[in-house]
């Protein structure tokens, strides 16, 4: 006599149904993982709503745009963020060619890392250096103008 065994299910099904349990369980894992780092009250919650609302920070529809980049109009300027004047700027920028602090071309170096010989940088003097200056100045005999 023989004895009669189910058939099995195809392979891709069985396959198919583990991956797609296994995906459920990771997004529900996700899922309370995220909620429970963000710890943000209701209260919160809703008060940055709010100020996305009025400010125009919500993506709007399908265009993938904010209300402010569709309707600049319909919502108040930010205000400018304060930098530095063009004046800092340009000094900071001479200094920085002064000492070699640029990349250069296609390297990731600065001038100064590619040729440091160019670019001294300068000692602060030592005491004995000082000492002989200050010497050297009120030695007797020497004639200052």
């Amino acid at each position: 006599m023989e004895t009669f065994t189910a058939p099995s299910p195809p392979k891709a099904a069985t396959m198919k149904l583990t991956r797609i349990t296994s995906m459920l369980f990771l997004f529900a894992a996700l899922g309370t993982t995220a909620h429970a780092q963000a710890g943000k009250s209701r209260e919160q919650v809703k008060a940055e709503l709010a100020e996305a609302i009025r400010t125009g920070d919500i993506i709007s529809s399908e265009s993938g745009l904010t209300l402010r980049e569709q309707y600049p109009a319909n919502y108040p300027n930010r205000p400018a963020a304060t930098g530095l004047t063009r004046a800092q700027v340009k000094a900071e920028l001479a200094e920085a060619i002064r000492n070699g602090d640029i990349v250069s071309g296609d390297s990731s170096l600065k001038l100064n890392q590619l040729s440091p010989e160019r670019y001294v940088k300068p000692r602060a003097p030592d005491a004995d250096t000082a000492r002989q200056a200050a010497a050297a100045a009120s030695a007797p005999g020497t004639a200052t103008r």
